[in-house]
């Protein structure tokens, strides 16, 4: 939930702070707290968005591990 506070803070005062008027830098992922902030600036209700970015990169990670394993696995097969 930190992020999110920092998210909603962010998109509705443009401050990073975790209460709002007191600057501070406690956030540990900036970029996933910049990413989080769009969906409060598009009025997304903040669960689906947060859900819906986790299943999308869940994807993508799953895309990518399958083309390394298929790149380690021609590779492999080819110096043998």
């Amino acid at each position: 939930m930190i992020h999110q506070t920092y998210a909603r803070n962010l998109a509705q005062t443009g401050q990073w702070a975790f209460v709002p008027g007191v600057p501070s830098a406690a956030s540990t992922s900036p970029l996933y707290t910049v990413v989080l902030t769009i969906g409060y600036w598009l009025n997304l209700p903040f669960r689906l968005w947060t859900h819906g970015l986790g299943a999308v990169m869940l994807g993508l990670t799953g895309m990518l591990g399958l083309r390394l394993a298929e790149g380690s696995r021609r590779t492999s097969s080819g110096s043998a």
